[in-house]
Formats: C-alpha cells, structure tokens, sequence
C-alpha cells in the first residue's frame, strides 16, 4: 500500500468545498460582466422581466439596470463573501481534521498523532490553523504564517468590519511575504492579461476587494491545508491511514454520491482508500493488511453497524 500520495477524507471534502465556491465566483462575475455589457449595448431584456422569469416574488427589482457602477459594487460584494466562505471552509477543516484524529487514536487502541494544548484549537481566537499546526509539532514556515495570518484577518474585516481595513491588516500588508503574493497575475497565455493586488491602506479605509483576491485566498488557504494534512497522515503512517477508512464507513454511501453499493466490509474499505489516493492495494491485500494491524474485526463490525 502506496500511501505517498495520500490525503485525508477531510482534505478531499474541503478541496470539493473550495472549487465549488471558485465555480461560483468564476460563473457569476462572467454573468456580471456579460449582463452589464449586454444592457450597455441595449440587448439585454429589462431587469423586470429577469427578475419576474427568474426568482421568486420579492416585490419590486433590486436595481432598474446593471451598468458598470453597479457590476462593481456586486463584484465587490462577491469578493468580500468569497474570503469569508474560505475561511469558514479552513475553520471547519481543522476542526473536523482534529476529531477524526481523537477517533483514529481511539480505533488504533494507541494515540498514533497526540494534539498538546487543545482548548487553544478549539477556541475563536485567530488563526485557529496556526494553533492547531503548534498542538500537532508542525513548524510552519514564516510565509506560511504570514499568508495564513493575513487571509484571515482580511476574513475579519469583510465579517466585521464592513470591509474596512483594521490595524492588523495594514501591518501585514508591510510584510515582505504578503506583498509578494499579493500582486495576482494571470497563467493564461492567450486572451486577457490582468495584475490584480492590493494598495497600501490606512486604518479604516475601504479594501478594494474583487472575486480575484477571493480566489487567491481559496489557493493560500488550500496549500496551507494540503500542508498540513501531509504531515499529519505522515504521522498517521498506514495504520493511522486504515483506521480513518474504518471511521469513515458511515460516509462511504454519501462519498459515492448514492452510486456505490458494498455488499462487503472490505468493498467499502477499498472504496474509501482510493478516495484517499492510496494506491498499490487490492481487496484480498487490505484484508490482509486490516488483519496484520489487528483492525479486521473492527472493520467488520464497524461495516455491519452501517448496513442493519
């Protein structure tokens, strides 16, 4: 069993939870854009009968047209609830990531990876991620925090500060490893080019947030959970790694979106291990892998409880 390439059922839940969210942003900026161009040029149907064909009744529309102020003003909004949602997702990450260690621990019979200092993971104050790095002996780099720490203090300003700009956040936007990775630039090679970044900002002002930076926060906060969550089933080693499958059978339905059936403990297992990205097994060896670490019968049982 290859597990080189791992990653937790956690990790694959936050990676579906972020491109979700950059699907949205991504398809309703070009609706934004496509809408406003196509009300500038007169051909598009008055926002009336968008509204009646399209939403419930709320009474009278929102806006009489969408010209290039009000694109703004709602790509902005956009931006704002982009890096709110992502780091709800991390919070929730961590979160989640820290009890299924406490049931892997507890499935394994003897702690595996041991969490110091838990109240400080999971109380409010931020970053819950550098907390919860500490608890686990991970020495995060000094950009990483400074990435992480700025990410969510700019979540706090667009949650509430109304999008203004607090102390903290210009402190960190000084810090060298902020303001290189905050001048954004397009990969693509062909079609639109585009700088996006942020300008230096006093205490109060108003960040000039787009969907761009919502994106950009998504990847930062992806890369410091991918991160994490190789060195955690590094720890976890190919026990560790076999007792999560065992604590996530309950969600091996729900992971197969309602098309996988298991008649047997060992399908569901092996469904739950390439869901991983664990690689180099078949059913026979798992078999023999479960009973070589003394976990078969908890698979088994663990599966029929999931199953009467």
């Amino acid at each position: 069993m290859d597990i080189s390439r791992a990653n937790s059922i956690q990790m694959k839940m936050l990676d579906h939870e972020h491109g979700a969210m950059n699907r949205l942003i991504k398809v309703t900026t070009a609706s934004l854009w496509y809408l406003s161009e196509e009300s500038t040029l007169g051909k598009a149907p008055a926002l009336t009968e968008l509204f009646d064909s399209y939403l419930p009744y709320w009474g009278n529309p929102p806006i009489a047209e969408m010209n290039a102020t009000q694109r703004d003003v709602f790509t902005y909004e956009l931006g704002r609830m982009g890096v709110v949602r992502v780091i709800s997702v991390l919070d929730h990450y961590i979160t989640a990531l820290s009890a299924e260690i406490d049931a892997i621990n507890n499935i394994s019979g003897r702690t595996l990876l041991a969490i110091s200092g838990k109240s400080n993971v999971d109380n409010d104050k931020p970053p819950r991620f550098i907390g919860f790095a500490n608890s686990i002996g991970l020495s995060l780099t000094e950009r990483e925090q400074a990435l992480g720490e700025f990410v969510n203090v700019l979540r706090n300003c667009c949650a509430h500060r109304a999008g203004h700009a607090s102390r903290k956040l210009v402190e960190l936007l000084a810090n060298k490893h902020v303001e290189n990775e905050l001048t954004i630039v397009s990969r693509r090679d062909r079609k639109k080019d585009w700088t996006a970044t942020l300008p230096k900002l006093a205490i109060g002002d108003e960040i000039p947030i787009n969907p761009i930076h919502a994106i950009w926060a998504s990847s930062t906060c992806l890369n410091l959970a991918r991160r994490i969550d190789a060195f955690v089933l590094d720890k976890l080693g190919k026990r560790g790694i076999l007792c999560s499958a065992i604590h996530h059978l309950p969600k091996s339905y729900y992971l197969g979106k309602g098309m996988n059936t298991f008649d047997t403990a060992q399908a569901a297992i092996n469904f739950l291990l390439s869901q991983m990205r664990v690689t180099g097994f078949q059913e026979l060896s798992t078999i023999k892998m479960l009973r070589e670490e003394g976990l078969w019968e908890k698979a088994v049982t663990a599966f029929d409880n999931i199953v009467s």
